[in-house]
C-alpha cells in the first residue's frame, strides 16, 4: 500500500506518513468495496479518502492538483489510534486517547466544511461508546 503526498493529516505535510507538525497517521483501513480508504491521526481526526480504483464511482475534489479527503470527522478530542472499516463497508469505527469509541455512518448530503468548501460526503456518529478506563 504506498500512501501519496496528499494523503496526510496536515494541510503542510511533506511526507506521506508523518507531517511536519508531528501529527502522525496513526492507522489506515480499506473498505471492503476497494474504493475507499480512511485514517486516523494524532491531530483527532479521522479522514476518508478515495482509492485509485474509486475515480470513475467517487466524486474526488482537488485543491491546487491535491485530492482532497472524501470526508474529515473532528469528533474526537485527543488523538485517534485506530480505524477499522464493518465488513460490508457501511459503519467505520474509531479509537482514541480520549477514551472514546466512535461508530460512524455515511448519510445522504454533502459533509461538513474545510478549506474548500464542502466534502463530497457526509459521515455523522451513530454511537459514541464512551466509559473507558484506558485509552483505546
Amino acid at each position: 500500500f504506498e500512501l501519496h503526498d496528499w494523503v496526510n493529516h496536515s494541510e503542510h505535510s511533506r511526507h506521506s506518513n508523518y507531517n511536519k507538525d508531528g501529527n502522525a497517521i496513526t492507522s489506515i483501513d480499506c473498505s471492503s468495496d476497494g474504493y475507499r480508504f480512511a485514517t486516523s491521526g494524532n491531530d483527532g481526526s479521522i479522514k476518508i479518502w478515495p482509492t485509485h480504483s474509486a475515480k470513475e464511482e467517487i466524486f474526488i475534489s482537488k485543491v491546487n492538483g491535491k485530492i482532497q479527503p472524501l470526508c474529515v470527522m473532528t469528533q474526537h478530542t485527543l488523538g485517534v489510534n485506530c480505524v477499522r472499516w464493518s465488513h460490508h463497508g457501511r459503519y467505520l469505527a474509531s479509537a482514541s486517547d480520549d477514551k472514546s469509541l466512535i461508530i460512524w455512518k455515511k448519510v445522504e448530503g454533502k459533509g461538513g466544511d474545510i478549506s474548500s468548501g464542502l466534502t463530497p460526503e457526509k459521515w455523522v456518529y451513530r454511537q459514541i461508546l464512551q466509559g473507558h478506563r484506558l485509552n483505546v
